[in-house]
């Protein structure tokens, strides 16, 4: 029995082990209500939950944005509106600059033709001249 007791821990062996459990866990649970704080400053309050959940659809805006939805035959629909009025504005385009050559060979010919001697400036040109025979 001798050999039992002496392969025991004395009972100041296990009152130290006792403290440094204690120690240890009193050392967890202020990590543990650290970490609970730092977790607390992130949470949102009720205030801050509510202003959120205000901004957001409720089921009956969804439902009727749902329906308002553009189907898929009116997105091609749409699409190919859009390629004609492309394909007008091209040819808008072609129109304005062929306008503009039009326009500009216009002028030119008006110039030319200022610049060319009117039917009285000939008359006038022809009196003075004098006649022979």
């Amino acid at each position: 029995m001798d050999n039992k007791l002496i392969s025991c821990a004395s009972v100041d062996e296990v009152r130290e082990a006792l403290k440094d459990i204690k120690s240890e866990y009193i050392d967890k649970i202020v990590e543990i209500r650290d970490d609970i704080n730092k977790l607390d400053k992130y949470k949102a309050g009720v205030d801050a939950t509510n202003e959120a959940l205000a901004l957001k659809a409720d089921a009956s805006l969804v439902e009727n944005s749902i329906h308002l939805k553009a189907s898929s035959r009116d997105y091609e629909i749409l699409k190919d509106r859009v390629d004609q009025l492309y394909h007008v504005k091209l040819d808008n385009e072609k129109y304005e600059s062929l306008h503009k050559k039009i326009i500009s060979g216009f002028e030119e010919m008006s110039k030319d033709i200022g610049l060319k001697s009117n039917i009285k400036d000939v008359c006038k040109l022809l009196d003075l001249k004098a006649n022979t025979n």
